[in-house]
């Protein structure tokens, strides 16, 4: 949806009345007049197919491309321009569809350095591709690479629409992501009388998490976490359902044992992560991986709406496209307690998912916000300090967020009312509010609310302003 002209005027449309030469025809009309061939006649030989007034502009250009030869013959046989064409604008759209086809959100940094890599990849001329907002928006245009708005817009639609043919009151959205901790090495091994260097440290020697926020991300070695969130659109935020790496039981039938009454978990683990529980009011699981597949999706649906039956109100959940939440187990048990199941196509999940849209960014802001304070301690964290924050996280994500990611997503009108008892902010949601209040925009860049680093500034915002600039 285009902009609302301010001044009343309208855009013109585009009529191709020029065409651009290339560098070869342009060095062959230099070389033609130079070895004495007549103005006129060079004109009617290279250009007998314009007119009059076109006819006159090509003579008055000709007199000056013979002082610019010397930069011209260098590019002979390049096409138009020496930037991206061909097999080079291929493998930069190939990489933004892969891109996408993840679910992975491609922000106006991203397209930048990666069009400045292929520039070098194909041996452009430094210089030439400079991959500012403008030809960002033109080759996301010229390559039909901006109909993710369209596409949206079709899938909110469809969403309604079910809801309406259903009776479907209630709008829910549950994704699943990681949360990476650092783990620091219990045991460094150095010769005697070494200086001591305190260093961080990654790779195998890192903890992580996974908790169901619903978002997908890349499969967790072991010692990992992962979390899973699940809000509705009149911002009622559910408890978390977490997931941790434990240590599988040698003797099958305790590992039976542990799964059935323990979650997961070994004896003495259990009895921490039960107080963990009741404590703090979430759902903890363990398995050899940290990370989920449909038996989990299904004590996930079990855990929040087990007491609904198949008489009570229908309500609609949206997933993403993972795996482990399209089977036959994870649909039956989801028809058991009348609970609509719909999939999110991949390629819409960074604008169709309010997880994603809106939540994500203040969990994490809030996390690292909740840090705590004081003097440098040498130590890993702990299971309760790794639940603690990212409980603590998650509650300081307010009512109005969630909304927001719903609204920006196009599955609410914006009427919904705030509680009055939400008293929790983040930092983010006005600029939250005022993106919803916004006019829709052509999706050129994927989106992202609130304050947003360097590496990740997605700037529909930002092209707009500049097209209107220039």
């Amino acid at each position: 949806m285009r902009r609302t002209s301010i001044k009343g005027t309208k855009h013109v449309p585009l009529t191709h009345k020029y065409s651009t030469y290339s560098y070869a025809k342009k060095l062959a009309v230099i070389n033609h007049f130079r070895d004495g061939g007549h103005i006129d006649a060079t004109l009617s030989l290279f250009f007998s197919e314009v007119n009059a007034m076109r006819r006159e502009s090509l003579r008055k250009s000709i007199y000056p491309s013979i002082d610019r030869e010397d930069g011209i013959t260098p590019l002979f046989g390049t096409p138009i321009s020496p930037t991206l064409y061909g097999p080079r604008t291929r493998s930069l759209v190939e990489w933004v569809n892969n891109l996408r086809g993840e679910g992975l959100p491609v922000s106006s940094t991203m397209l930048h350095v990666q069009a400045l890599t292929v520039s070098r990849q194909f041996d452009v001329p430094e210089g030439k591709v400079t991959a500012s907002h403008v030809w960002q928006r033109r080759f996301l245009r010229q390559q039909n690479l901006a109909a993710a708005a369209e596409a949206t817009a079709e899938f909110s639609q469809e969403v309604r629409t079910y809801m309406e043919a259903n009776d479907i009151s209630r709008l829910l959205n549950a994704d699943q992501t990681a949360v990476f901790f650092e783990l620091l090495p219990k045991r460094t091994i150095s010769n005697r009388g070494t200086k001591t260097v305190w260093v961080k440290c990654g790779s195998r020697e890192q903890q992580r998490a996974t908790a169901m926020y619903y978002t997908r991300r890349s499969p967790i070695p072991p010692q990992s976490s992962c979390y899973m969130v699940l809000a509705d659109a009149s911002g009622i935020k559910f408890p978390l359902f977490l997931v941790f790496h434990t240590k599988q039981s040698t003797n099958p039938d305790m590992q039976q044992i542990n799964v059935k009454g323990r979650h997961g978990f070994g004896v003495k683990v259990w009895n921490e992560v039960t107080e963990l529980q009741d404590t703090l009011n979430v759902q903890i699981y363990g398995n050899g991986t940290a990370w989920w597949n449909s038996e989990l999706t299904c004590q996930f649906l079990r855990s929040h709406f087990g007491a609904r039956t198949p008489e009570s109100p229908p309500w609609l959940l949206l997933l993403d496209s993972f795996s482990g939440h399209w089977t036959d187990a994870v649909e039956a048990c989801a028809h058991k307690h009348n609970i609509h199941l719909m999939r999110i196509p991949p390629y819409l999940t960074w604008q169709a998912q309010p997880a994603n849209v809106a939540w994500i960014k203040p969990r994490l802001t809030a996390q690292l916000a909740n840090r705590p304070t004081g003097p440098f301690v040498l130590a890993a964290p702990k299971r309760r300090d790794v639940v603690e924050w990212m409980c603590a996280a998650w509650g300081r994500v307010s009512a109005r967020t969630t909304i927001c990611g719903f609204l920006k997503c196009g599955y609410a009108d914006g009427t919904t009312e705030l509680s009055a008892t939400d008293q929790v902010h983040v930092n983010d949601d006005e600029q939250l509010v005022r993106a919803v209040q916004a006019p829709k925009d052509t999706g050129l860049l994927d989106q992202a609310f609130g304050e947003i680093a360097d590496s990740m500034d997605v700037v529909d915002h930002d092209l707009q302003l500049t097209e209107h600039a220039v």
